[in-house]
């Protein structure tokens, strides 16, 4: 039976995998801000434009975007990523899961992250679904292209059962095993929501995911905030040119914090305006995704970061793509949209935050199994085997 002490020596394997500089943090990466590139998602090689005009003759290379002179991007690595794969049947604990996210890019290893909520769930049970906040985003099944839109959010969990790449799906599993008896224990994640997402039809095909290629929801969120933040320090330190993509909000101006290269931004209207522009916009999408190699995407737009990331794993899986989300928001432009934000300067606030932990609550970070009814501890897994 798996322990925390096993979670644990696990994490320290996975981070002391080929280290490259994991521990050594760039003067002012986080908080020094500079002029970037930024332009509409679907008008992205208006950045080229940028680049031409500012570096007139040279080829391109994503790591001018941002006039942040870094060593060339290391060589990706041509291995099969299945040898490097956690090779256990089971989901990594919240903390184990990100040292093997760190490793990988310390391997120059390409993979994809999507996650799925409450929106996704409709989308995927071909029901209407509205945001709460008004004006954000809605979906029908009866709005043009909206199958087709349907198909690119379930097209990830089908290439999350290959093993020639990696395609990890984050689902609103919880944190902590104390989430079991109340989502409020969870540190993020609904069981109630993972009984929905079992009861999908088949044909969506996350009945098929091998449980070691899930990772949580809450995977770059509360507990694991500010973990976020080493893994955007670990790309970084790998030199691998980082591009975002986010609402246009998130962007004041055109300044960004000084890892980040250019931006892409979409309008508040993504998913209608996609659906309005379906073939153009998938279209431009693979291109972009064509036009990089050993870069990573980091995305923060809502459904449209799994479209997206659906459509450019698959154009081109030698880049990196992860669906970060709201965490991305405070750091892009400090302003608090989750929260589990900072508060003033309170570093520790996201452990309590979002539903997190209740006061005085332990974390027992588990490994968990995909069984009929949802995720099991893999301790509990193990007696019912025997």
């Amino acid at each position: 039976v798996w322990t925390d002490i096993d979670i644990q020596h696990n994490t320290w394997r996975l981070d002391n995998v080929a280290p490259l500089s994991v521990h050594k943090f760039a003067a002012n990466l986080l908080t020094s801000r500079i002029d970037v590139p930024v332009c509409e998602l679907h008008k992205w090689r208006e950045i080229f434009k940028v680049v031409t005009t500012l570096w007139p003759g040279q080829d391109f290379d994503p790591y001018l975007l941002g006039k942040v002179h870094l060593p060339a991007p290391g060589p990706l690595q041509i291995k099969s990523p299945r040898n490097l794969h956690v090779g256990h049947p089971f989901m990594m604990g919240w903390n184990e899961s990100m040292a093997y996210l760190r490793m990988l890019i310390r391997q120059k290893i390409p993979f994809s992250t999507t996650r799925y909520g409450d929106g996704e769930l409709e989308i995927l049970h071909n029901r209407a679904h509205t945001t709460e906040k008004k004006g954000e985003w809605s979906w029908s099944p009866h709005s043009d292209n909206a199958q087709k839109f349907r198909q690119l959010l379930m097209q990830p969990f089908e290439d999350a059962q290959s093993a020639d790449q990696i395609m990890m799906i984050g689902i609103p599993a919880t944190f902590c095993m104390e989430g079991i008896s109340s989502w409020k224990m969870g540190g993020g994640g609904r069981t109630d929501w993972i009984h929905k997402y079992l009861q999908l039809p088949y044909d969506v095909g996350i009945q098929s995911i091998p449980s070691n290629r899930f990772l949580y929801s809450w995977q770059f969120g509360n507990l694991n905030y500010n973990s976020t933040i080493d893994l955007i320090q670990t790309l970084f330190d790998a030199r691998w040119p980082i591009l975002v993509v986010c609402n246009r909000q998130r962007i004041l101006n055109t300044s960004a914090p000084a890892w980040v290269g250019g931006v892409f931004t979409i309008p508040t209207n993504s998913v209608q305006f996609m659906m309005s522009n379906f073939d153009n916009t998938t279209a431009s999408l693979r291109d972009l995704a064509r036009s990089f190699k050993g870069t990573a995407f980091l995305f923060a737009a809502g459904p449209i970061s799994n479209i997206a990331i659906a459509i450019m794993h698959r154009a081109n899986p030698h880049n990196i793509y992860l669906d970060i989300g709201g965490s991305l928001d405070y750091v892009l432009s400090a302003v608090r949209t989750r929260d589990f934000h900072p508060v003033d300067g309170d570093e520790s606030h996201f452990i309590r935050a979002g539903g997190a932990l209740l006061h005085g609550q332990n974390c027992t970070e588990t490994r968990w199994v995909l069984g009929d009814n949802g995720f099991i501890p893999l301790s509990k897994a193990a007696r019912l085997n025997n």
